[in-house]
């Protein structure tokens, strides 16, 4: 191992420390307790009413890494952002609400970049250093004139103030309910401390391949870009594609990770910043999926005892994707066949005779069959905000969680009315 004050390289890799190591610090305040990170927002008239329009701005050039959707219909800011971070630093991110400039062709991108190209003028910084997300209505154009307009003498309004922070996180919403911030502050092994700040959006659309909605991130540590790739898609994986709502996947989903920092990350101090990244990370996926469209509450399945990752992955996501599992949810059913169902036609390494399976302490099944519980108690605690099955294969030593949520009437007004 290297001590405390060497730089991680590209290929550096250290073990996570144990939960119980872990002194973090956590604020609902986002991306403006980052040190160099303001932010601002303004109502650009994509939406009838309220802000839609967010910029986000570090002071200085930032390392950045992106997960993207992997939906072969993709939106054309995205395009552009994509182009954009191959060429090297970002510096800004335009992100606008009500509008996905997706399905717009030529025009969707030459306005795209056109708002790159304006953002940047006003900023001072190079086109190529500013992203653009879009998000909302498919088929529609961005109203260019009007978000000239919107960005003008943009960098006077940046702030780090934490009341802009909660302004940009509720720009960029669309049938959220509230705003998802957090950030946290992580103590280094020299002495020093860093802050990893984020915010999200989401409620619809979520089902999960590469990334699920839009989360921008960002810390004031100094880490390579290949390492910053790295760290970014283990905690992607771990959260925001692990979670479903709807099983229907966003043209504009993307991930973003900028660090803006000179405090490089030390060899020892990466375990720890992975977990906080994987921690920032799960907290705001499942925020999303507490504030699913329509939802009344989480679900959350934990697989063990899988023979291989891949396995208990595939199961947990098969039960919270579950029609059947959310509406059991939904009416405090503690209807757990149709748990085993879903499990057995999820294509894993299953062997009946092995399989156990939890209502959070109340065992429900054992060895494959079905044991007696108390109902009155099992549909207690499927009343709960909070819903958590366990479910042991019994053939190997990996696990997985996923976590989703209910469905209910209310779901279905929400996008039986949502236009087009």
């Amino acid at each position: 191992m290297s001590s405390g004050n060497e730089t991680v390289g590209a290929q550096g890799y250290v073990p996570l420390p144990s939960r119980r190591m872990l002194p973090f610090k956590f604020t609902e305040e986002g991306l403006t307790t980052v040190k160099g990170i303001k932010v601002t927002s303004r109502h650009a008239g994509l939406k009838t009413q309220g802000r839609d329009l967010a910029v986000i701005y570090s002071e200085s050039p930032a390392s950045a890494a992106a997960v993207w959707t992997t939906n072969q219909v993709k939106a054309a800011s995205l395009l552009v952002s994509i182009k954009h971070l191959e060429r090297g630093k970002v510096q800004a991110l335009v992100v606008n609400s009500g509008i996905a400039n997706t399905c717009t062709g030529e025009r969707g991108l030459k306005d795209a970049e056109e708002i790159t190209r304006i953002a940047a003028e006003e900023l001072g910084i190079p086109p190529e250093s500013v992203l653009i997300f879009s998000t909302g209505y498919v088929g529609k154009y961005l109203p260019l004139e009007k978000i000239r307009g919107a960005l003008k003498d943009i960098k006077y309004d940046l702030t780090a103030s934490p009341a802009a922070g909660l302004e940009a996180a509720k720009a960029i919403m669309t049938t959220d309910t509230r705003p998802k911030m957090l950030s946290v502050k992580v103590p280094l092994k020299n002495g020093k401390e860093i802050t990893l700040g984020a915010m999200a959006k989401g409620a619809g659309m979520i089902c999960p391949n590469m990334a699920t909605m839009l989360c921008f991130l960002a810390t004031d540590l100094s880490i390579p870009n290949e390492l910053l790739k790295r760290t970014l898609q283990r905690s992607v994986d771990k959260s925001f594609n692990m979670i479903n709502v709807d099983g229907d996947m966003g043209a504009s989903d993307a991930v973003v990770l900028l660090a803006n920092g000179t405090e490089p990350l030390a060899e020892s101090d990466l375990g720890l910043f992975q977990e906080a990244l994987d921690t920032v990370c799960v907290s705001l996926a499942k925020m999303i999926v507490r504030d699913g469209e329509g939802a009344s509450k989480l679900m959350e399945v934990k697989v063990q005892g899988a023979k291989t990752f891949q396995d208990a992955k595939m199961a947990a996501l098969s039960v919270v994707k579950s029609n059947l599992v959310k509406c059991a949810i939904y009416g405090d059913d503690p209807n757990i066949g149709r748990i085993v169902l879903v499990l057995g036609a999820s294509g894993i390494n299953l062997e009946e005779k092995k399989l156990d399976v939890y209502l959070e302490n109340i065992k429900m099944v054992e060895n494959g069959v079905f044991v007696e519980f108390d109902r009155y108690q099992a549909t207690q605690v499927m009343s709960r905000p909070e819903v958590r099955f366990v479910i042991d294969l019994n053939v190997g030593h990996e696990e997985a969680t996923a976590w989703g949520c209910d469905l209910t009437p209310e779901y279905i007004r929400i996008n039986s009315e949502y236009p087009t």
